[in-house]
């Protein structure tokens, strides 16, 4: 009888040493689903460091491929992509052969000094110019109080849209500027920058426009940092396609 009560106690012993081991292994199941669906969790946490290292992108778009199935990689002349969203609230079309799209966040600072994050930045890599990184959206959030911002060029204005009526005042005291409305019913300003080629600099159209379905109300667009390597023209008529294609999404 001493013998099996020695027995049972070994064994509620043997199951009571595994529930530490249980519970650390429930703490490392559930880290690594918060880390497969945020990958970038440990990098923003401060976990991970070192010299110039930056943290992955957190992806945060749906690429639907059109006129073939789902995976399709191969450029085909005439074929489209179209690019949806969910945090900008749009889509647009443009051509396959330009290749993916990326998004980054743009971060800004607080008027507290807590970094933040103000706007997101859409570019097609492969067709990115040396300095330009092929950016070519750039969108803000304009009810976000900045004291200091990092970026200071044609996108940063976009947070100057933060509303329908800032978009048809555009053009007021502006040249070269004017309002139209795409193919879809979006409103949007078309403004030449850098007309008369100053500063060494050639001239190019910038597009605005308010979406107020998203958080990042204001838009601005431009084919100025992308590279022209299937012709200046191509260039230009697949980017007057993307403009003319932009829809607003619930």
């Amino acid at each position: 009888m001493a013998w099996f009560k020695r027995d049972k106690a070994e064994k509620r012993k043997n199951r009571l040493g595994d529930v530490p081991g249980m519970i650390m292994l429930t703490i490392v199941l559930v880290y690594s689903v918060v880390m497969v669906i945020d990958g970038y969790l440990l990098c923003r946490s401060g976990l991970i460091k070192g010299p110039d290292y930056v943290c992955p992108e957190k992806p945060q778009e749906i690429v639907y491929l059109t006129g073939g199935g789902a995976g399709t990689s191969v450029a085909t002349a005439g074929r489209k992509t179209t690019y949806f969203h969910d945090v900008l609230k749009l889509s647009f079309d443009f051509p396959e052969e330009w290749g993916s799209v990326s998004v980054r966040e743009e971060m800004g600072v607080d008027q507290s000094g807590s970094n933040i994050i103000i706007g997101l930045m859409a570019s097609f890599p492969e067709l990115a110019k040396q300095s330009g990184g092929g950016m070519f959206l750039h969108a803000s959030n304009p009810n976000v109080p900045v004291a200091d911002r990092r970026l200071a060029y044609w996108g940063s204005e976009s947070v100057k849209v933060s509303s329908a009526y800032d978009l048809t005042r555009w053009c007021e005291d502006k040249d070269d500027c004017s309002t139209f409305t795409n193919a879809n019913g979006v409103l949007m300003a078309k403004q030449k920058m850098n007309p008369a080629g100053a500063e060494g600099g050639s001239s190019f159209y910038v597009y605005y426009l308010h979406n107020p379905r998203g958080g990042y109300n204001g838009v601005a667009l431009s084919s100025e940092r992308l590279d022209a390597k299937y012709s200046a023209a191509a260039l230009q008529k697949g980017f007057d396609e993307l403009i003319d294609s932009i829809r607003l999404l619930d």
